[in-house]
């Protein structure tokens, strides 16, 4: 609860500060990086999920720099 709690404030913060909220913003893959970097991080310690973040970011990164089809990897 505290978790989608902090996730809709986010998303209402983002279409504040783009004064605009359109529904390709709407995303599935996108809620689904949330999870992604949680489950890179791990369970049971505070700031795993910074580290999730992190290596999401990089793998993120490394996809589309070795890849040419680095668009089909839908990481963020």
């Amino acid at each position: 609860m505290i978790s989608g709690t902090f996730c809709s404030v986010a998303r209402m913060l983002a279409a504040v500060n783009q004064q605009a909220a359109y529904p390709g913003q709407f995303d599935w893959p996108q809620s689904g990086d949330a999870v992604l970097v949680l489950v890179n991080g791990g369970m049971y310690v505070f700031l795993a999920p910074v580290v999730g973040a992190i290596v999401y970011r990089i793998g993120h990164d490394l996809i589309v720099r070795v890849t040419i089809h680095g668009q089909l990897a839908r990481l963020g």
